[in-house]
């Protein structure tokens, strides 16, 4: 690919990238953590 080096952006790259990805997470539905199917075991003190 290239040699690796610390990489630095324009503003208005920064922004637009910035931007890109708020509109991808907000295009995302949610997706809701389902109800565990068993019960959950409670840890007893001994």
């Amino acid at each position: 690919m290239g040699d690796i080096k610390t990489e630095t952006y324009p503003e208005a790259e920064t922004e637009a990238r910035r931007e890109a990805a708020l509109q991808r997470m907000f295009a995302t539905p949610h997706k809701p953590h389902k109800a565990s199917k068993g019960k959950r075991v409670e840890s007893r003190a001994k």
